[in-house]
Formats: structure tokens, sequence, C-alpha cells
């Protein structure tokens, strides 16, 4: 049984093929050439996979052992461990497999040398557990039962609970190995293992026991899941380009396999599976060989259909080669009732009298190994204990995961309260904004009374009394509306610009360039909080402009100011300006070695520009503004990228000469 369970073991974790056909020896031989002529070790890695994937199983280990030395060359650790474990399915002896695990110490530590590391040690329990006396197989139960050191990870527990159901599927009765392979499950679960050749291992053991101790619905949802897993293989190595590699193999035992549970599938479920074998057949020497020599698929299928006379001759070749007493008694069972049916007394006889055989055999053994099995029930009870451990420890992290949930809850109050600290500080913000804008609006308010009387004085000296100066104000908006503030001040603004345009001229001199150059770099040299490069080119010559001074003084202060904030620590900025008489504009430059605005965004530029809190403390703070306005629209803006250098940004301010 346990030979037959290892062959099963081996035929679906490998998609192997006994030889190498003909057309695939002379594709290795040509792909052999090529790699005699490839440089790097990724495309040499490329070929050997299909190379591997078109050998036959006899030469895999070779081709393993080139792939791995090809990987630590190039320091690929994925292709490592996958050989490692390409080549523990492929390895027999204990020394083989011992080899392999010395090889997987030496890597890198990671999730995936742990999961590699476990599977290794599992294929060499398994080539152990073949060749060992019952005696030192109770002996080895027992110290894996109760270990030196109690103290296990979970890749420990693991291997403890794989072992003992590798051993127990030698001798024990089914249902004890049945409670403890789903133990296994439960566990491979909880520990979050998700290496596919760890699953695969466990499903294919769980499949075969499952079958042989009659769980068929057990067998057939592990079956389903190895089907998946496949189909996962082959969309990953479809990803990875691997054309050569074939899964047919696999697919033909796991279909086979379920269809030996037909007792728990329908007429076309099983008619599909047989099928689908005779597809794989088809298009593969190897199974369509062994589908001539072992006929246990045509009985499954024969018996499931009602078609016992033609179930007969399939069983009777079966038992002619089948050594197995698990697998021999199972199709006895089958002859026994296919002649049952058809009343053949004749296989009837046979039948019985050779399963009485095996049955009494079976039970013999069972008597003789009932103290063992007793024995072992009660040195497991450690491992229930640590199981009852292994809850607590999942009550631990609900419990955990509980005060993760409760912290999560007070961060949620705390930013709560803090939000609403903000909301309180923006209120306040708001309210002292609003007294703000009532000072300004009452500083424009003041601005264009005392406008009004002065333009119209000779018409309020002819009222009869002072009141009726009250009738050019106009009343003011309560404080805290701030769409009200904001129409009161356009209307002023627009009532002072109308009155006060004239007033502008006053205000517009002739200026010396170079000389308001020199004034506007002092005052940026000593506010400078940064290490900042300034680069100035004055013109050569001099020459003039006739502009307002007030409003040109606080716009290039204005920009210096912004590209000394955008220049990076360690930067420069750059100003200059030049005479443009074609146009008849002066040009003023403006750099910086940081980020530029972006093209058709100059004004932004603007942003923070005048300060409503300083107008309103300067007496003249309409004037300013309607100076401004109309020194703005005589002038131009342009925004660049620092073309020259590729790098940093370049303003350009355009003023008329006059």
């Amino acid at each position: 049984m346990k030979k037959f369970i290892l062959l099963l073991f081996t035929l679906l974790l490998l998609p192997t093929e006994g030889y190498a056909t003909p057309d695939k020896r002379a594709m290795i031989a040509r792909l052999r050439e090529e790699l005699a002529t490839v440089k790097t070790n990724q495309d040499s890695i490329k070929i050997l996979y299909d190379i591997f994937d078109l050998s036959s199983r006899r030469d895999y280990m070779n081709v393993c052992k080139e792939l791995d030395a090809v990987a630590a060359r190039g320091g690929d650790n994925t292709v490592r461990f996958d050989m490692a474990r390409q080549m523990a399915n492929v390895g027999s002896s204990d020394s083989v497999l011992a080899d392999i695990e010395r090889r997987v110490r030496t890597l890198p530590d990671c999730k995936e040398k742990k999961e590699t590391a476990l599977f290794v040690k599992i294929r060499r329990l398994s080539a152990i557990a073949r060749n060992i006396s019952e005696k030192e197989r109770q002996e080895r139960i027992a110290r894996t039962i109760v270990p030196e050191d109690n103290k296990l990870d979970k890749y420990g527990k693991v291997e403890r609970l794989f072992t003992i159901c590798e051993y127990l599927s030698v001798f024990a009765k089914g249902d004890m190995l049945v409670n403890y392979l789903d133990d296994l499950g439960e566990l491979m679960k909880a520990s979050g293992i998700d290496n596919y050749a760890l699953k695969n291992i466990y499903y294919t053991e769980s499949a075969n026991i499952y079958s042989i101790t009659g769980n068929h619905d057990k067998a057939l949802a592990a079956d389903r899941i190895l089907l998946k897993e496949i189909d996962n293989l082959e969309k990953r190595y479809k990803a990875q380009g691997r054309k050569y590699r074939n899964l047919d193999v696999n697919r033909f035992i796991i279909y086979r396999r379920m269809l030996s549970n037909y007792d728990s599938l329908s007429i076309d479920e099983a008619n599909d599976l047989y099928s689908k074998i005779l597809a794989i057949a088809e298009r593969n020497e190897d199974v369509k060989s062994t589908m001539e020599y072992n006929r246990r698929a045509s009985a499954y299928h024969a018996m499931k259909n009602g078609r016992y006379a033609e179930a007969i001759p399939y069983i009777r070749r079966q038992l002619s080669i089948e050594r197995s007493h698990i697998l021999r008694k199972r199709m006895l069972e089958m002859l026994v009732e296919a002649a049952s049916a058809i009343g053949d007394q004749t296989n009837l006889d046979i039948a019985q009298k050779e399963l009485d055989a095996i049955n009494r055999e079976i039970n013999s053994v069972d008597a003789r190994q009932k103290y063992n099995e007793l024995q072992v029930k009660y040195d497991v009870s450690a491992l229930r204990a640590e199981n009852a451990e292994l809850e607590l420890e999942n009550k631990n992290g609900q419990i955990l995961a509980t005060r993760k949930i409760m912290i999560f809850v007070i961060v949620g109050w705390v930013a709560l309260a803090v939000m609403l600290v903000g909301l309180l500080f923006f209120w306040a913000k708001y309210k002292k904004t609003s007294a703000d804008i009532s000072s300004f609006v009452a500083t424009l308010a003041s601005e264009r009374d005392a406008i009004k009387k002065r333009r119209y004085y000779d018409y309020a000296r002819k009222t009869d009394s002072d009141d009726k100066s009250a009738d050019y104000r106009s009343p003011r908006p309560k404080i805290g509306n701030i769409s009200e503030a904001v129409n009161y001040i356009i209307n002023d603004v627009m009532f002072i610009s109308s009155v006060a345009m004239e007033d502008t001229k006053k205000y517009r001199h002739d200026i010396s360039v170079a000389s308001f150059m020199r004034d506007r770099i002092a005052e940026v040299e000593s506010t400078l909080t940064k290490s900042i490069n300034i680069n100035v080119i004055y013109p050569d010559p001099d020459f003039e402009i006739h502009a307002d001074k007030e409003c040109l003084r606080m716009l290039v202060s204005h920009i210096l100011q912004v590209a000394v904030k955008l220049a990076p620590q360690g930067g420069s900025i750059g100003f200059e300006c030049t005479e443009d008489k074609a146009v008849g504009k002066a040009r003023f430059v403006f750099r910086h070695s940081g980020n530029s605005l972006p093209e058709g965004r100059e004004e932004k530029i603007f942003d923070n520009f005048m300060d409503y809190k300083s107008l309103s403390e300067n007496g003249d703070a309409a004037l300013i503004l309607v100076s401004m306005i109309n020194f703005l629209t005589n002038s131009s803006l342009k925004s660049t990228g620092h073309q020259e250098s590729g790098e940093g940004a370049k303003l350009v301010f355009m003023l008329p000469l006059s």
C-alpha cells in the first residue's frame, strides 16, 4: 500500500515521461546547441527549463543540477528553491535527499526557504518510512509525537503531523488516519503555508488515503483542488514562456483516481472523466501505453455504467498484475459485485475465496497491532493537547484583533476631537478674518468719504447742515457678512478709481533702471534667510523709464521674494533689465533655479501680492489699488522654463518706457 501511494506521489508531482521520444531528443539536441551560444544566466536558465520539460525522468536530476549551478552563479534563489523541490521529487535515496536538505540550508532565509525545507523533509521521511522495521517505525512515531524540543514553530508542527500521517498510513486503521489527515489540512491552513509543492503533496496524499478508506466525497474534493492547482501551474508556466511543459500525465492520474470513487459520481460525471482519459491517451504515448497495460480506468467506467460482463475481463487483467493488498481487495470487491450481478458463479467463487483470505490477513494484522494502535492513541494525547494550545493561540489572535479594533475606535475618537478643535480654531480664525475685512472696509469707506468731500466740496458747503453730508455715505455691511463686504469693497474701489484715475499721473516719474535695480537687490539681500547666489546684470548703458515707482517697487520686490522662496538652498536667482526700443518697452527678466510656473499660469505670481491688513493700515489704500490696476493693465508678464540650462524658471515682465 505504501509503495503504491508513493508511486502516485511521484507521478502526480512530476509531469514526467518514461522516455524522451526521438522528436524530443532532437529538440533537446538543438536546445543544447543554442545553450552553447547564449551569454547571460537568464537566457541559459530559460533554455535549461525547456530541456528539463522535454527530458525523460531519468535525466531530470542532471538537468536540475545544471539549472541549480547556473542559478547559483546568477544569484537567482527562486530557481534554486524550485530545483531543490524538483530534485527532491526525483531523488529516492536518503543520502540524496539529505544532500538536497544541505543545499537548501545554504540559501538565504525567507518564507520560500522554510517551505522548501519542509517539502524536502517530507519527501525524505516518506522514503525512510518505506524501509524501516515495525519496531523502529513505532519508536519514530513516539519521538515525533513528543519531541525533545516541544517548542515548535508552525513549520515544525506541520512536519510532525505529516510524519505521523506517513507512519500511520503503513499500519493504522483508516478512521484514525483520516482524522489526522483532516487535522493536517486544518493546521496547514492555519499556518498560512501556500507553497504549491506542499499543497500538492498534501492533497495527493489526502486523495489516495480518502480513496482507499472509502471516503469518496473527500477524495473527489481533494482531487478537484489538485486540478485547480494544475490549472494555476499551467498559467504560470505559460506566463514564464515554458512552451514544452506538459501536465497530461498529472491530469490522467487524477482523472483515474476520481473515477475509482465512482460510487459518489453521477453517470455523466463518470463518462466525462473517462472521455478525458481517452483524449489524453490519444495525444500522449505514455498514457496510451499505461491504459493498454493497466485496465483499472476501464474497469471503473464499466462498473459505473452497469456493464458488468465488460468489467470482469478488465478486473481479471488488473488482478494478474496488482501486488498491493489494498488495491487487490478493491478489485476483488468489484469482481464479487460484477459476478453476482450477471450470475457468474466461477468468478464469484474465485473472488470470494481470495477476498476472504485478504480479510483474514488484514484482521490478523489488526489483532497484532491493536495494542500498538492503542499505544499510539495514548501518546497522541500530547498532540491533541498541543492542538488545544494552537486553538488558544487562535483565541489570543482574536483577542489581539479585538484590541486592534478598539485602538482604531479610540484613534477615531481622538481624530474626531482633533477635528472639533480644528473646527473651533478655523471658526475663530474666520471670525478674526471677518473683523479684519471689516477694518479694511472701514478704511476704504473713510477714504471714499474723504474723496467725496474733497471732490464735491462746493456742493457740501451749500447744504443746510453737516448731516446732509451723510447722503454720500452708503450703509456699511454687517460684520460677518463676507458677501456684502466684498460687494462694498468693489463698489468703493470702482468709485475711487473713477475719480482718482487722473491723480495717478502725479505718481509717475522718470526712474533710473540701474539705480532702481540696485535698491531692490539691496532690499532682497537684507532679508535673506538661506544661502542664495544672486546674479544681477545691470543695463549698460543705463536708461530711464517713466512709471509709477511705488507700484514698480511693490511688483519687483514681490517677484524677487517669490524667486528667493522657490529657489532651493544653495541655488540662485537672476535679475536683469534691457531696453527694447522697437516696441517701446523695458524688459525685466527674473530667474531662479527652482521649479517654474506653468505657462499660462503667470497670475500665480500674484498670490498673496497685496495684504489687506497692511493696506488697511495705509491711508491711501484705495489709491494704491487703483494705481496698481492701472500699472498692471499697461504691462505684461510671461513665464517660461529656463531653456538655456534645461532647469529652473524664467519670468519676463514688460513695462512701457513712457
